[in-house]
């Protein structure tokens, strides 16, 4: 019987510095260019959160300790979430992001009524560059890349999918599949991050997260809220 070899995406981005093997790159958003799912995050503190698509890893800030690590838990309905505690924790990633792109995250806020807080945002100081969250002033959802767009729904600690298309004055927010249109403006971020801005930190529960490198059409938007819905219990 002839030798037969096993292929798998190999890279070396883990702590360790050993090489991991990526098994399961197809993503579950046809043309993401990056997604990260917690159900595939093992319980306990993280301090590397690996795209299943390129290898890219969402890292914690500082060194290596757990005391800036967040912590991957498992939700009272099964769903495994990345907890980020609201005090220090925070992961981040250097990427460039041109206009238009599409934004897509499953998670929610761990305080009622909070304002100025962020799912997902870029980090930076000054002007707003990618900022998926509440404002600072009601705590209405809002995505913002230089230009503030309300996103439908309330405020709340439920689990949510947010699909923003950041495409200038075309862009397009959505919660739960109900959508509004306006403009976010085109800044563009240099790099992602989670659990924290410029300004402070956000206790915040993220199940997935994914950019898609074009801006997502009506039908593929129907298409993604529908599986997201069903993959982490909407």
């Amino acid at each position: 019987m002839p030798a037969r070899a096993i292929v798998a995406p190999i890279n070396f981005t883990d702590v360790t510095g050993l090489p991991v093997i990526n098994v399961n790159p197809n993503p579950l958003i046809p043309g993401a260019s990056y997604e990260w799912r917690a159900e595939e995050l093992p319980l306990g503190l993280v301090y590397k959160w690996q795209d299943r698509i390129t290898g890219a890893a969402l890292q914690a800030a500082g060194t290596d300790t757990a005391s800036q690590r967040p912590e991957v838990v498992d939700l009272a309905n099964a769903v495994r979430v990345v907890r980020f505690d609201g005090s220090n924790d925070r992961m981040f990633t250097a990427m460039n992001m041109t206009t238009p792109k599409t934004v897509i995250v499953v998670g929610r806020l761990r305080t009622n009524a909070a304002v100025g807080k962020w799912l997902v945002n870029s980090g930076q100081s000054g002007t707003q560059y990618l900022h998926i969250g509440t404002d600072a002033v009601g705590g209405a959802w809002t995505s913002n890349a230089g230009s503030s767009l309300t996103q439908p729904g309330t405020v709340d600690t439920n689990m949510h999918a947010f699909i923003t298309v950041f495409n200038g004055a075309s862009s397009v927010v959505s919660m739960g599949g109900v959508e509004a249109t306006g403009t976010t403006g085109t800044n563009v971020p240099t790099q992602l991050q989670l659990g924290a801005s410029s300004s402070g930190y956000a206790d915040t529960d993220i199940a997935f997260l994914a950019v898609l490198p074009f801006a997502a059409t009506a039908a593929q938007r129907a298409s993604i809220a529908a599986a997201l819905t069903a993959q982490y219990k909407l």
